[in-house]
């Protein structure tokens, strides 16, 4: 007998999952909170094992939450279209930029370089780095921005 590979269970286990806890009787529940229960449990669990790709994964809800009567396909696509989705993604889609051309390691390498590599004084050049950057792009941005050079930063002046 041939044994099934991780990921081909791993395929199966989610939607398993969904039905077990779909027909479940949950005595608490309405059957709209069993099918945003049974969705959700499907999602992460498909998200945590990366069945399928993180996109696709993300996707789930708009198809099993109308299906299966939890929320309308309105109700359920009005949460990915939520302003705080775009900021993060904005931020992400800075971040990424920033790393693709290695804005971040030239950042830091020049912070190090002209104020010096004590621990104090490449504190401050982060801490002015911040500030200039901060005036021109949201908080976010700012943070996806510095997390990197801050790494970058700090691991070569460790003390060993």
């Amino acid at each position: 007998m041939k044994q099934l590979p991780l990921k081909s269970m791993h395929l199966i286990a989610g939607p398993l999952l969904f039905i077990i806890v779909y027909f479940w009787d949950i005595p608490p529940l309405s059957h709209e909170g069993k099918a945003v229960l049974a969705g959700t449990l499907w999602t992460a669990y498909w998200w945590i094992t990366e069945a399928v790709e993180l996109p696709v994964t993300s996707l789930i809800p708009i198809i099993i939450f109308p299906l299966s009567g939890a929320l309308s396909l309105e109700q359920t696509t009005s949460s990915y279209g939520n302003p705080f989705i775009f900021l993060f993604l904005g931020g992400f889609l800075i971040g990424l930029a920033i790393e693709k051309w290695n804005l971040h390691k030239r950042i830091a390498y020049q912070i190090i370089r002209s104020i010096g590599t004590s621990e104090k004084r490449v504190l401050l050049g982060f801490m002015v780095s911040t500030a200039f950057v901060s005036m021109w792009i949201s908080k976010h941005g700012n943070y996806y921005h510095d997390a990197p050079y801050w790494c970058v930063g700090y691991f070569p002046v460790q003390k060993q």
